[in-house]
């Protein structure tokens, strides 16, 4: 059979999405069997940012753009054989360009996840066919005359674990160092200086959507000042979501609870200081790292900014020690350490080069709307909270 007969189409049966976990979960499992790993997946896919579509506020809000959000499922199939599949998740984004009439505008950003082809099926071109005919079918709905200005607009993304392979298919690599503390002891004394002193308290899970508003006030005033500054650029960015958090804490305890880790009875993620300024955090299990996902500084405190940050990693290390974890982790989009000189002479004298600047095996690429020249591009907070 010719890869031109192969049928490429979305896939809703449960049995079949399971299938396609069956398949890579070897690959991706981690710490978990694959037993485990299957139920996870099957747990992540009725979350509230898997299943964005069907919440009456966001079809409220968004009646052009809900019924796109959320994960979608995809396979290659041969005969009624899956041979290839991948996954999208699609959230709602900003941006803004020099053709914007009304500023800052909503629009689709989708997220390209979990391509993988079975050992058996390899060396055959299935999983090109696979992306060729998932571009088409986005670039299709994107093209439609009558899509709506927030469909016509969308961006896609991805973080490759493969390098430079989705450029074939258009996607401009946008790297974005890690940077990794493993001296945590003498992080905390040496930079933080015993900190944790301002009056806060840990995250409530229950306070996101405040939290998410202040991100969201402080991406759209970020992406003012890029486009007073790059007024001819295309500049979007993923908004800031409650679900996603919500995503990455039951990520967090379905692992904790399956591999049976000794932790404290009450696992905290994130930590809020009265300002509102805030610091949140996933635990990779399997890692033993606490990755900080968000890092946010209230607009009215950043006269005391390298006090916060100073107080954040301070919450920081604390759970990493608290959990077991042995390193801490967070991408330079939130916290670019060269603009906190004192963080990052902290890190320069504590760690290994290889360590200050690690590489990051994510690699984040973007595929923007094709009347954009791919130079005049700028993903802005490209941090950890958008990985899917």
């Amino acid at each position: 059979m010719t890869i031109q007969n192969l049928k490429f189409e979305q896939i809703t049966d449960p049995e079949e999405i399971k299938l396609t976990h069956l398949h890579n979960g070897d690959t991706w499992k981690g710490t978990l069997d694959l037993g485990g790993y299957v139920e996870r997946e099957h747990l992540l896919g009725t979350t509230g940012i898997a299943k964005k579509q069907e919440q009456i506020e966001v079809q409220r809000k968004y009646p052009e753009l809900a019924s796109w959000l959320g994960i979608r499922y995809f396979a290659l199939k041969q005969d009624d054989r899956i041979v290839s599949s991948c996954e999208t998740l699609t959230r709602l984004g900003y941006y803004i360009s020099s053709s914007s009439h009304s500023g800052i505008d909503t629009n689709l950003v989708v997220c390209l996840g979990a391509v993988f082809t079975p050992a058996k099926y390899r060396g055959k071109g299935y999983a090109s066919s696979l992306l060729q005919k998932l571009l088409q079918f986005y670039d299709n709905a994107r093209d439609t005359p009558d899509a709506p200005p927030g469909v016509k607009q969308m961006v896609l993304t991805l973080y490759s674990e493969v390098g430079e392979y989705y450029k074939q298919f258009g996607f401009h690599s946008v790297h974005v160092p890690v940077h990794r503390i493993t001296q945590v002891d003498a992080f905390l004394k040496y930079y933080c200086k015993d900190y944790a002193e301002m009056p806060g308290e840990p995250l409530d899970e229950k306070s996101y959507n405040e939290l998410v508003r202040l991100q969201n006030e402080g991406f759209r005033e970020h992406m003012w000042l890029q486009h007073k500054s790059h007024p001819h650029s295309y500049i979007f960015t993923v908004k800031s979501d409650a679900d996603i958090y919500a995503w990455f804490n039951a990520r967090d305890k379905f692992i904790l609870q399956k591999t049976h880790q000794a932790t404290p009875e009450v696992l905290k993620f994130g930590f809020v200081l009265n300002d509102k300024s805030h610091v949140l955090w996933h635990h990779s299990w399997g890692e033993s790292t606490l990755i900080l996902v968000k890092i946010y500084i209230h607009p009215h405190s950043l006269s005391k900014e390298s006090d916060i940050v100073k107080e954040l990693f301070a919450h920081a290390v604390m759970e990493t020690k608290s959990t077991g974890l042995k390193r801490i982790e967070f991408w330079d989009e939130d916290i670019p350490i060269k603009k906190f000189p004192i963080l990052f002479k902290a890190l320069s004298d504590l760690e290994h080069d290889s360590m200050v600047y690690a590489e990051n095996h994510s690699l984040s690429a973007v595929r923007p709307p094709p009347q954009y020249n791919i130079d005049d591009v700028i993903w802005d907070n490209n941090g950890k909270y958008c990985w899917f």
